[in-house]
């Protein structure tokens, strides 16, 4: 599931206090010893609201970056500058669930590119010495790329694929195969450059690695193309995988790395391929981040925390590791994670729309956010009506609320205004309104982690306008046209054809208008 560093996870797209669970364990002896009494609560420590923008009528006051579920990796970070364990950031932010020992499987495949149609294509270096190409259908054929050149393998007008001794369609052919042909290139423990094209023609994933082998298949669908990694003399595939991961700064305390890796383990394993006998997952934010032999290399000369973080959390002389876990013992799924919070994770329902689940609900991490000194704790963004108007697909917006963060109230924003002339009133989840909020005020809408209010006059019920009132429609300026507004406890707002908003007193608090 991502995004600056560290980034969101990907949605789309994955968890503690339960100790009755059979085998849960403590994560490894590479953790910082903390008991509990040493590690500080998670939340009371609740962020200050900047002002809001001059000329705007309604404020967004945000927190945190991201979708803003699960693990908050700068949580984290301030879980483990005061003392926590993973296990304990961990069962903080996935109440219910805990942290045992699991199998894992012996192969994981990165997804470089997935039926590439007519012009996708790839590309792989031989940056560290020479790597062997064998074909695994048809005719068997071996050949030798030399340290330093570049081979490409492209489509064939028969929906085949072709490798050359070189990029350009001149090149010496090495090999043509049908429909259904593979090729693989063995470079373990020597380093490549692997790079994908899409029909488009554009860029697609660039990647470097020294692990497995490269898998090339084609058919009428385009190239498949697959970094594959699998158990042996250089550990489990699974554990070389976690590894490359980029999913948090490698000169972070190794307790936030370790609690990182056992997420990241958990979401790996929902993402296992019965086709491809083994977890087939994405190097991007949409599952989860990769770089392979590049963050190997940040890791070792940093000190290589990231490195002891997956080796502290995986079974020695075994094949599994660490992984969250349900009361009853199953691995966790739904396991989200992302950048962070600024205060306050969100619920699933409130944020994607989905039926509520139970370990991805509200936990206040104010305290150990301020801990970390996220940069995005707070931010403050303002809109106009208009603006508003223009991101939800109105023609007129007169209010918009959504409930406090942490409160059962908090399900969805709703918004009140014309459309087609008619007073309409429509909820939206949290990250579909982040998602149209960013379409017309920008990337400073960081997270669904937001809430509203009219500049001037903050609403305490989390709403701007209608936040308990009445809307109301009517040709107040008898131009011929609906003007639109609400009623509050006595005060009327009207906003003319002008843009004009008109305020006035008649009346008292339970009237209806």
């Amino acid at each position: 599931m991502r995004t600056s560093a560290p980034t969101v996870r990907g949605l789309l797209c994955l968890l503690l206090p339960s100790l009755l669970v059979l085998g849960l364990v403590v994560l490894g002896p590479g953790t910082a010893p903390a008991s509990a009494a040493a590690c500080l609560p998670a939340g009371g420590r609740p962020a200050v609201d900047g002002p809001p923008p001059a000329g705007a009528d309604v404020v967004l006051h945000g927190h945190g970056f991201g979708h803003g579920l699960g693990m908050s990796q700068y949580g984290a970070l301030g879980a483990a500058r005061q003392g926590c364990t993973a296990e304990q950031i961990l069962t903080t932010y996935y109440r219910g669930l805990g942290v045992a020992e699991r199998p894992t499987h012996h192969r994981v495949l990165i997804d470089m590119l997935t039926d590439g149609g007519s012009g996708g294509w790839t590309a792989l270096t031989a940056a560290g010495g020479p790597v062997t190409w064998r074909s695994t259908t048809g005719t068997a054929v071996t050949a030798v790329q030399p340290r330093g050149e570049t081979w490409a393998v492209r489509r064939t007008s028969a929906h085949g694929l072709v490798l050359r001794a070189g990029t350009g369609t001149s090149a010496t052919v090495v090999v043509t195969l049908g429909p259904g042909g593979q090729v693989r290139a063995a470079h373990d423990g020597v380093a490549v450059q692997v790079r994908t094209w899409g029909s488009n023609g554009t860029l697609r994933l660039d990647r470097r690695t020294d692990r497995g082998h490269t898998r090339v298949s084609g058919d009428g669908k385009g190239l498949d193309v697959r970094l594959v990694m699998e158990d042996g003399s250089r550990g489990q595939a699974v554990q070389q995988y976690l590894k490359g991961l980029t999913e948090m700064p490698v000169t972070w305390p190794q307790a936030a790395q370790e609690a990182q890796v056992v997420a990241a383990r958990t979401y790996l394993l929902g993402r296992f391929s019965t086709a491809e006998s083994g977890y087939l997952v994405l190097p991007t934010p949409t599952h989860q981040s990769w770089t392979g032999l590049a963050q190997e290399e940040t890791d070792r000369s940093r000190g290589g925390v990231l490195a002891r973080a997956v080796d502290a959390t995986t079974a020695s002389g075994s094949t599994g590791g660490d992984v969250v876990v349900t009361s009853g013992g199953a691995v966790a799924r739904d396991l989200l994670y992302t950048s962070s919070h600024g205060g306050w994770s969100e619920s699933n329902a409130y944020v994607y729309g989905t039926p509520a689940v139970a370990h991805l609900g509200p936990v206040d991490d104010s305290a150990w956010d301020e801990a970390s000194g996220n940069p995005r704790r707070t931010w403050t963004v303002g809109a106009t009506w208009e603006q508003l108007a223009r991101a939800f697909g109105f023609g007129t917006v007169t209010a918009v609320s959504v409930g406090p963060q942490g409160s059962a109230a908090r399900d969805a924003v709703r918004v009140t205004g014309t459309v087609g002339g008619a007073v309409t009133t429509r909820s939206f989840s949290g990250w579909d309104s982040r998602q149209r909020l960013q379409g017309v005020l920008g990337p400073a809408v960081a997270s669904p982690g937001f809430t509203i209010g009219t500049v001037g006059q903050e609403e305490p019920d989390g709403g701007a306008g209608a936040g308990g009132a009445v809307p109301l429609s009517a040709d107040v300026d008898g131009d011929g046209r609906v003007d639109v507004g609400w009623f509050r406890d006595g005060v009327w707002s009207l906003r003319l054809g002008t843009g004009e908003v008109r305020t006035f007193s008649f009346g008292k608090r339970g009237d209806v208008p």
